[in-house]
């Protein structure tokens, strides 16, 4: 989506008067000197504001990485603790911690963070023993590590295709395309650069040809076009030695975040060198960001079939006040008792953390705090309508669902689904 931005005069050090992007708001993790060392701040877009979130208590460590979990909403932070690396969940409601919950604890620095709702959570990892650590979403269960050493920047390009950038010392750095289910190298492009040049952020851009952004701490900001050559990228203002930090994508162009001596969220377009200014100025020393996902009305699919237990479908979105959404199930077993299972949360039910193992392979992702009972068709299909009333204070919350089905004595589940409710 393209951007708009409302006018204003840019003198650095004073707070922005106004600025749009396809994304509304942002959060950005800072490292400052002290008790809390992180501090973490919701960025809105379109006015330029600047909210700081309520600390956490891991929060004692400084922050290397931040994503969001596009499932629930939830912010996923790196943290630096010694030579090791701690990963932590939180739950915010608007600028309030609701819940904070540590997901791993390992050994290597943590250069970059996302989140994928088929594959989980990924670290990036520098160092000679580094690479792409794969954790599951709830738990964070080590599910997979990738050796790519030294590898500093990541992000998923594609479904099921990762973009990384390795050091490689007295070298030129390595960008690679990798398969995140196999762990392969799709493709590997030298870089050449200056001598030393150490990348901190690398995002691909939406442009017919195939080009890359990339950040350096050195010399700032680069196309890589062609996947062979890398061109400075001039900015207007420029940006101080040490920026950026970190680069993701935006629309018709990028997200640039700068360090403590530029602590701004900006954007630039693609083909020009005009830097927009989003807001700030931010706290401390920023380190990272992440978009935090609209509240929009939206579906989101995750979790995987059991063998078997068909996938979920949909009839329009889950918008307050209306009466013709509704959840089916395609390809489940043919005249069985059925049941939709509903929940308003992902992490934990009954008591117990979520997913629930029932069989190999099979998965409860749904607190199932109520259940919709019907019989499957002779096709394996079943529907319910789920009327929402316009209730402006339930737009944010997000219900959790999944089918259940009786298959001769053993339960299988279909894929699940969370069904962000909005206006």
């Amino acid at each position: 989506m393209s951007y708009r931005y409302c006018a204003f005069t840019l003198v650095l050090g004073v707070s922005l008067a106004c600025g749009s992007a396809h994304a509304q708001e942002f959060v950005v993790a800072s490292r400052q000197v002290g008790n809390p060392a992180t501090a973490l701040t919701l960025c809105d877009a379109i006015p330029g504001t600047v909210t700081p979130l309520a600390s956490f208590g891991n929060a004692v460590n400084p922050p290397r990485a931040i994503a969001a979990d596009p499932i629930n909403r939830d912010l996923i932070v790196a943290l630096e603790s010694g030579t090791s690396t701690v990963v932590v969940r939180l739950t915010y409601s608007a600028a309030t911690l609701i819940n904070e919950q540590i997901l791993a604890n390992f050994p290597g620095d943590a250069t970059d963070l996302a989140v994928d709702s088929s594959s989980g959570i990924w670290v990036a990892l520098d160092g000679p023993q580094g690479g792409l650590l794969r954790l599951a979403r709830n738990s964070g269960q080590a599910l997979a590590f990738f050796p790519y050493p030294r590898t500093v920047a990541f992000e998923i390009a594609y479904p099921g295709t990762g973009l990384l950038v390795q050091q490689v010392p007295g070298g030129n750095a390595l960008l690679r395309f990798v398969d995140l289910t196999t762990g392969a190298a799709i493709q590997t492009i030298p870089v050449l650069s200056a001598p030393g040049e150490r990348f901190t952020g690398a995002t691909d851009l939406p442009t017919g040809a195939i080009r890359q952004a990339m950040s350096s701490e050195a010399s700032g900001l680069f196309r890589f076009e062609f996947l062979s050559t890398l061109n400075p990228w001039a900015l207007n203002p420029a940006i101080p030695v040490g920026s950026p930090v970190e680069i993701g994508p935006g629309g018709q162009g990028i997200m640039v975040l700068g360090g403590a001596g530029f602590p701004y969220l900006a954007t630039v377009p693609i083909f020009a060198s005009n830097l927009v200014l989003l807001a700030g100025p931010l706290p401390g020393s920023p380190v990272d960001f992440t978009e935090k996902p609209s509240i929009g009305p939206a579906l989101i699919r995750f979790g995987t079939p059991c063998p078997q237990g068909g996938s979920w479908s949909s009839q329009g979105l889950p918008q307050l006040g209306s009466t013709t959404f509704s959840i089916g199930l395609q390809g489940g077993v043919p005249n069985r008792s059925t049941a939709l299972l509903l929940g308003v949360s992902d992490q934990v039910g009954f008591g117990q953390s979520l997913p629930w193992t029932i069989a190999p392979a099979c998965e409860v992702h749904t607190s199932a705090d109520i259940a919709l009972v019907t019989t499957s068709s002779v096709n394996g299909d079943a529907s319910f309508v789920l009327p929402i009333p316009l209730v402006p204070a339930w737009a944010g919350s997000i219900l959790f669902g999944q089918w259940i089905q009786e298959n001769g004595g053993t339960p299988i589940l279909s894929d699940a689904f969370a069904a962000h409710l909005a206006l």
